[in-house]
């Protein structure tokens, strides 16, 4: 990894490897780059679902679940009102879900649990789950195991998503960068020399490749996701000028 970055001129011997090699050197390369951005973008996901989520369902007052129907086991004034948008209200006065400026909330009513985070929408009946939380110390073992669940999930669809983007990304790359490589041996050698331009076009990927791990960094920030995803543009784009200038230098010298 360290020559294809550093040592241009050296291509030419790794290109005497054969393309297999190039492929095999590519694969292995993405497969690592993808799966730690997969688990950097999944820890603020464990953070939200392990810190904020389960301590914002630990606030709850002790309840019961029967007959599909939430019920408070203390009487208290409703609406009940927590902190980061979270109300309880069996009464039915309230309705709408509170929403923050980052569309995030919760409303916990007599009959569905309305929980909208970015302003996407879920809710859980409770005649659905009422074989499965019939109290709080329930609800909180239910939400620790759902955290593992949802963290998997997530890192899985993470990393096959990132697979597939650079994937074609780079492909693309590949091809667009071959293409001027054999345009160029063409007018100067008249040989296009496809493989060898094809295996610099490989390994001048290994700076886009690594920028999918910076990409991820913001993320650990607790930026906004559409901030994060502005910014993470940036080291892909970066990367692929840092790979084309290592192609220029590997094809055109």
């Amino acid at each position: 990894m360290k020559g294809s970055l550093t040592d241009p001129e050296g291509y030419q011997k790794m290109s005497d490897k054969g393309i297999t090699v190039a492929i095999g050197y590519f694969i292995v390369t993405m497969l690592l780059c993808c799966t730690i951005a997969a688990a950097i973008n999944s820890i603020p996901i464990l953070s939200l679902l392990s810190g904020g989520l389960q301590s914002e369902y630990e606030q709850i007052p002790d309840f019961t679940i029967a007959d599909g129907k939430f019920t408070l086991i203390e009487d208290a004034e409703q609406p009940i009102e927590y902190a980061d948008n979270f109300i309880i209200d069996t009464s039915g006065k309230t309705t709408d879900v509170p929403l923050d400026d980052t569309g995030d909330g919760t409303l916990i009513t007599e009959d569905v649990l309305i929980s909208v985070n970015s302003w996407e929408e879920q809710r859980i009946q409770f005649k659905d789950i009422e074989g499965i939380v019939k109290d709080k110390e329930s609800l909180v073992k239910l939400i620790k195991d759902w955290v593992v669940v949802a963290m998997i999930a997530s890192a899985i669809a993470v990393f096959f998503l990132k697979i597939m983007s650079y994937v074609i990304f780079c492909g693309f790359l590949i091809v667009a960068f071959s293409v001027l490589g054999m345009a160029f041996n063409k007018y100067k050698t008249g040989d296009m020399e496809v493989e060898r331009n094809m295996v610099y076009g490989i390994y001048a990927q290994t700076p886009v490749l690594l920028s999918s791990i910076l990409a991820a960094l913001p993320r650990l920030m607790n930026v906004d996701p559409a901030v994060s995803q502005s910014v993470g543009v940036m080291p892909i784009l970066i990367g692929t000028v840092i790979g084309a200038g290592l192609f220029a230098l590997a094809a055109f010298s």
